[in-house]
């Protein structure tokens, strides 16, 4: 197969008789260089177009499917640690005793924030550097002391862990092999 529009080369007959191959720049040059002469020389022959290759479009596809899923991710993120930062810190003496109480009974060592949303329904631990234990509005006054401490000890039990850096791979993953 040789494309139409491409020059190709031409056999030229040397006076002693003997055929070669011009390439196809050298024909139409003024200058001929000494080597495109020589006998046995390397000629340079037209190129086909390259086959079209699936595994190129599965590469494009793949990343702008991590792309979007990856931005989706760190859209909804940085949204709640707005929502959530905005927050003024929980001021109840009886509920941060407990808590630091709960802290100190798991050995966690960092300070933890509680704050209170109507946003959401359970309590849930948001952030990856600075963690805060997000409480739904009124949650203290709906449980006993004992079940409050149930609680804080089971969301303390998920920093001790670290689950959160963990959920944060997992996402890397998911995004990673999102097909």
């Amino acid at each position: 197969f040789v494309p139409r529009n491409l020059p190709t080369a031409t056999p030229v007959k040397e006076a002693s008789g003997e055929l070669r191959v011009e390439p196809p720049l050298a024909a139409h040059s003024n200058s001929r260089s000494e080597s495109a002469n020589a006998p046995g020389s390397a000629v340079a022959l037209p190129t086909a177009r390259q086959p079209f290759r699936w595994q190129s479009v599965v590469l494009v596809v793949w990343g702008l499917g991590v792309a979007v899923l990856g931005l989706h991710i760190a859209v909804s993120s940085w949204r709640l640690s707005r929502r959530f930062g905005r927050l003024a810190p929980l001021a109840d003496a009886s509920l941060l005793h407990l808590l630091e109480n709960c802290q100190q009974r798991l050995g966690v060592r960092s300070r933890l924030k509680m704050v209170e949303s109507p946003d959401v329904p359970t309590p849930v631990l948001h952030g990856l550097f600075s963690p805060k234990l997000v409480l739904p509005g009124g949650f203290a006054t709906r449980f006993s002391t004992d079940e409050l401490r149930f609680i804080f000890l089971h969301e303390l039990a998920h920093v001790k862990r670290r689950d959160i850096a963990m959920n944060w791979l997992v996402a890397l993953l998911q995004v990673m092999h999102w097909f």
